[in-house]
């Protein structure tokens, strides 16, 4: 199920869907384009867990199971799941199975069978531990520009717990909890690698040069000499690009709070959400 959609009033329809939701193809897809590209992104489990936890601890994002778990909240949730976690899905628990729209089974045969079905709808799903590959193999696939995929990190949060106190046996009883959302990256792990191999050679390159724009970008952006004058950050010509420049407004818009941004993108469309 959906909310109503709100049409836009300075477009005629939808080029990009870019959001977290629970996927549903027949919902999507009677949305989007018949040529839409589906596009997803996976992380290592125990990464996602971590993260959420944390995220979920803060006071201004905070859910109340896990906030009241004292001690080692990452210990409790794995070793005591009959208290915390019992639903099948939670935020904490197989979320990216959840959101990829696997039903509220372990059963082995349904898992190969979504997979597979997910394996052809997904043109590509990304992965976080080789970011810039991803975006370069997706550039690649959408016929982008190198400016299209920049992009300044945002929204990590390096606070909280971190693991390390993790023991062998938490991590195997991790990976029996959260089991689905291991098929699930491994699969796309596999599929992401298979892919980016069969790529040219110089895609090690264009990823190699990738990684050296995004290091000026960092360096420009977080130059506040250039908040107050008109400054610009110039990439030069190469085999993947043409020269293109970028100015710190570029910046501020790379740097805003994704609320915010949607707020902004919703405003620039005509499709404002109202109470």
């Amino acid at each position: 199920m959906h909310l109503p959609l709100v049409k836009p009033r300075y477009r005629n329809g939808y080029d990009i869907l870019c959001n977290h939701g629970v996927f549903n193809y027949d919902i999507y897809s009677s949305l989007l384009p018949k040529d839409t590209v589906y596009l997803g992104i996976v992380r290592d489990p125990l990464a996602v867990f971590i993260s959420a936890v944390n995220y979920y601890s803060q006071e201004s994002q905070q859910i109340d199971y896990i906030a009241q778990i004292t001690g080692n909240r990452l210990q409790e949730l794995i070793r005591r799941p009959e208290v915390y976690d019992r639903e099948f899905f939670s935020y904490a628990k197989n979320v990216m199975s959840r959101d990829f729209g696997f039903p509220e089974t372990n059963n082995r045969n349904h898992t190969i069978a979504k997979l597979k079905e997910l394996g052809l709808i997904f043109k590509l799903v990304l992965l976080v531990e080789h970011f810039e590959e991803s975006l370069i193999l997706m550039k690649r696939y959408l016929s982008w520009k190198l400016r299209d995929i920049l992009f300044l990190s945002n929204n990590a949060y390096g606070k909280g717990q971190t693991g390390e106190d993790l023991t062998l046996n938490d991590t195997k009883k991790f990976k029996i909890r959260n089991q689905l959302d291991y098929a699930l990256y491994i699969f796309f792990y596999k599929k992401f690698l298979d892919q980016y191999n069969s790529e040219p050679n110089d895609i090690n390159l264009e990823v190699k040069h990738f990684k050296s724009v995004l290091f000026d970008l960092n360096t420009f952006c977080n130059n506040k000499a250039h908040e107050n004058e008109i400054s610009v950050l110039t990439v030069n010509e190469s085999k993947w690009t043409e020269q293109f420049t970028l100015i710190f407004e570029d910046c501020k818009y790379m740097n805003k709070d994704e609320l915010e941004f949607i707020k902004l993108l919703r405003q620039k469309q005509g499709s404002e959400l109202y109470d």
